[in-house]
């Protein structure tokens, strides 16, 4: 074989180890701030916020703050630190996310339910939880509080997809933002060989209007970026979204006897930013009208638009998040102490 041809791929194999040289390096930089549980296999990384309400008042659940995809513990920003004025918070790291390491498959919403029950029965002692959902991380709370209904308090659903958005959207011809799974793969293997980092293109720092994220956060957001194992989880996650929209299905008629608190945001598209001829408007239209069909999940349901605000409602919009987690936390408490 001659030189000219040996060339791509010994300066592929050095990108490659200078790739992983680099994240070695990241590794040491920037340690895990929370503490891990074992819960059968590989570990979840958490963080308690507020431990002292644990103490002091033995009936509030705990509020337990569960990811969009692609998200974990950091991308809730500083947003724990102001719940845990109120109650006690947990957040954490999915498997493969974050610090936590990878899981098992198939990662579809009946997997990662299971998982936040092992963690939570280690870290709650019995308390039961409020769970806050994101994006996807609505379908993995509303799982979570049909397989343990008497250790669910409530949940709260941030901006998360309805069943049904992506065959209504289909109808009327509009996009359904479902991410490319081809676009993931190409993207993991760019990573490889270090063209990501070449480019600045971290994947898992998203643009929230009016929120920066702390110095360390964004160190942390960028660099773990490129841990292959994160990319390959986001790819999991992704893989087994048609298995976890079935099991969601399957749900439709479930209802709850614990309240139920959505927040939609009003743009989960923007106008200013959508590429030209995006149909922007309808897509929100059509996405906040999915959302309210929510509210048959209870009969102690209520529904807000943060209108105007970005789907990262926890940071860009906390006082729409903050009221709900309040108002559903009145909503269990007061039943009990009357």
């Amino acid at each position: 074989m001659s030189n000219l041809l040996l060339a791509p791929l010994i300066i592929a194999a050095a990108a490659a180890g200078a790739e992983r040289l680099l994240r070695l390096r990241d590794s040491k930089r920037l340690s895990a701030p929370g503490e891990y549980f074992d819960i059968g296999g590989h570990r979840l990384h958490y963080r308690v916020f507020g431990a002292h309400h644990l103490e002091n008042d033995e009936d509030t659940p705990l509020v337990v703050l569960e990811a969009d995809s692609a998200d974990w513990s950091t991308h809730f920003g500083d947003f724990p630190q102001q719940v845990a004025k109120s109650y006690a918070v947990l957040v954490y790291d999915r498997a493969g996310l974050g610090w936590s390491s990878e899981g098992p498959g198939p990662r579809d919403v009946d997997t990662l339910s299971k998982e936040l029950h092992r963690l939570l029965v280690h870290v709650g002692k019995g308390r039961r939880a409020l769970l806050v959902g994101h994006g996807f991380g609505t379908w993995i709370a509303r799982m979570y509080a049909h397989r343990y209904p008497f250790e669910t308090a409530g949940i709260v659903l941030l901006d998360g997809e309805h069943e049904g958005f992506a065959v209504a959207a289909r109808r009327k011809g509009l996009p359904t933002n479902e991410p490319s799974s081809l676009l993931l793969r190409l993207l993991s293997m760019a990573n490889f060989f270090g063209i990501l980092r070449a480019l600045r293109m971290p994947v898992a720092v998203p643009q929230i209007p009016g929120y920066e994220f702390s110095e360390r956060a964004q160190s942390v957001l960028s660099v773990r970026s490129f841990v292959p194992a994160i990319l390959r989880t986001i790819q999991a996650e992704q893989d087994s979204r048609t298995a976890s929209l079935k099991q969601i299905e399957a749900l439709k008629d479930e209802r709850f006897e614990f309240p139920v608190r959505i927040v939609a945001a009003g743009q989960i598209a923007d106008p200013s930013t959508a590429p030209k001829g995006y149909p922007a408007v309808e897509v929100n239209r059509l996405w906040v009208e999915q959302q309210r069909k929510l509210l048959s999940l209870s009969s102690d349901a209520k529904f807000a638009l943060a209108d105007g605000c970005h789907h990262y409602l926890a940071l860009g919009a906390p006082d729409w998040v903050l009221e709900a987690i309040r108002d559903a936390q009145e909503s269990v408490l007061v039943p009990e102490r009357a």
